[in-house]
């Protein structure tokens, strides 16, 4: 529910500012102000000075003053995961989130600023989406906010703002919808449930090699699907056993947003990524969502979405949508770390517990294996006696040769793992009898290259199974060349062969 406010959300990316102010309430939501600014300095070390006087004039500018401030931060440089915490509740699973999270992160846990949206309660679950930015990157900002005078109140994330313009259309009220948000510098992969953001993924974009990326933009799209698949869990659906999926509809279509009306990427990249996505992709106009005094949309590089964050990210912070706010979880680390002191021993306790019951297990385990491992060492001694005393008989009129090649799986596993088909296509394998004295093994086929095969000719010397004649019959034709080489048991065999 939008609350009757006047927001200002601001985001800076490098040396550009762009601040919005959008008023909010029961009647919709209004694009008041936009205003935007780039800093200018010809030396390095007066970098933090120009950006400070870019954004003091930037907000001296604003007509309207606005209730809160909020920041909108790139997704770029966020840590996203969806976690399931195993009870329900806010203050439970708000002490839980942090120590559910921390095993994922490759730095200290203290280094972040945290939130989570609840995306759905499965029995005694909570299936949440969690979030943190490097608590030295948002201070930077935060830095230049406080250098300018601007109270910032929140901080939020910009594939959450873009996806709230998304939501001010009435769209995603129902199932399961997937959303491709493209800026200049990355995309945003945004999975939607009930008109809440169930996962979503930033991956670095070229704007300016788009089409010859969208193989790999369709790639990191499906990757993010299947892992979702693989974690979300379907919520209960008494007596409807045969229910769809609500995971189905993840394959049903995709919306695109970032493309101007008027870009030629519409006729291009939309169907291209149908194509290779094998569902349809519908381009989104967001901008047709709000109203009052809109800027231009089209950047340099042909996309759009250059507005859409700071105005979804006022909205957000207006109850129009969804939102995160780094600011509460800095301001309320302590009190997280003191309320879960109790989760902690608790913890500790069940793993004491657990530890002790394995050690009785393991004990118990060790002293009948023991027991297993004696009787298993006298039937061993009892069998070797009887191989030595066969040995002795001999085996009259049994050809041995046989058992002293190694088995025919072995040699075939060897040969497939030294000459891969990705270097060269073997056409005949020929093995002759144990007692011929010619090759034992003549390998025939052709290679792409004769550097492909020189390299798993010399991977075949290394070979622990056979010699290798050093000298095969290469014959070249064109870019094809094909070989015959003459593998032998040892070395002895080999001279004579030759």
């Amino acid at each position: 529910m939008n609350l009757m406010a006047k927001v200002a959300a601001i985001e800076l990316v490098e040396d550009e500012v762009r601040l919005a102010v959008v008023k909010t309430g029961p009647g919709g939501s209004e694009v008041l102000e936009t205003h935007s600014a780039r800093a200018t300095y010809d030396d390095p070390d007066e970098q933090f000075e120009a950006r400070v006087a870019m954004l003091r004039t930037v907000a001296e500018q604003v007509k309207n003053k606005p209730t809160a401030w909020v920041l909108c931060a790139s997704s770029a440089y966020a840590v996203v995961r969806n976690l399931r915490i195993p009870f329900k509740g806010r203050k439970r699973v708000s002490t839980a989130v942090p120590f559910e999270l921390e095993p994922y992160l490759a730095f200290p846990l203290e280094e972040l600023m945290l939130d989570y949206l609840v995306v759905h309660e499965v029995g005694n679950e909570t299936e949440v989406l969690a979030a943190g930015m490097r608590r030295n990157a948002l201070e930077e900002c935060l830095a230049l906010m406080a250098g300018a005078e601007i109270p910032i109140d929140g901080i939020t994330l910009d594939t959450l703002g873009i996806t709230n313009v998304w939501l001010a259309g009435g769209a995603g009220s129902k199932g399961m919808q997937v959303l491709l948000h493209l800026r200049e510098d990355c995309a945003m992969i945004v999975i939607t449930y009930q008109k809440r953001v169930a996962s979503f993924r930033a991956v670095p974009l070229d704007s300016e090699n788009l089409l010859e990326d969208t193989p790999d933009l369709a790639r990191e799209v499906q990757h993010t699907l299947r892992a979702f698949e693989t974690h979300w869990q379907e919520p209960e659906k008494p007596g409807d056993s045969e229910a769809a999926r609500d995971t189905d509809a993840l394959h049903n279509g995709l919306q695109l947003t970032g493309l101007p009306a008027d870009s030629p990427l519409c006729d291009t990249l939309a169907p291209r990524l149908s194509e290779l996505l094998g569902m349809p992709v519908e381009v989104v106009l967001l901008t047709e969502n709000l109203k009052g005094e809109l800027p231009p949309q089209q950047t340099a590089g042909g996309l759009g979405n250059v507005w859409e964050p700071v105005l979804g990210a006022a909205l957000g912070a207006a109850g129009g949508g969804v939102t995160l706010n780094f600011m509460d979880a800095r301001q309320d680390w302590g009190r997280l770390l003191r309320g879960s002191i109790s989760h902690l021993m608790f913890a500790s306790c069940l793993a004491l517990l657990f530890l002790m019951g394995w050690m009785v297990y393991y004990v118990k385990g060790a002293e009948k294996y023991s027991e297993e491992a004696a009787r298993i060492n006298d039937e061993v001694a009892e069998i070797t006696a009887q191989i030595l005393e066969l040995e002795d008989q001999g085996l009259p009129g049994v050809q041995t040769d046989l058992f002293a090649d190694p088995p025919m799986l072995d040699l075939l596993v060897e040969i497939s793992r030294m000459m891969p088909g990705n270097r060269v296509d073997i056409n005949n394998i020929r093995m002759a009898p144990t007692e011929a004295r010619s090759a034992w093994i003549v390998i025939q086929g052709q290679a792409r290259s004769v550097d492909s095969f020189n390299e798993v000719f010399a991977a075949l010397q290394r070979s622990d199974f056979f010699e290798v004649d050093p000298n095969p019959d290469i014959s070249i034709q064109g870019e094809v060349t094909r070989f015959t080489v003459r593998l032998f048991r040892d070395m002895e065999e080999a001279e004579h062969g030759a």
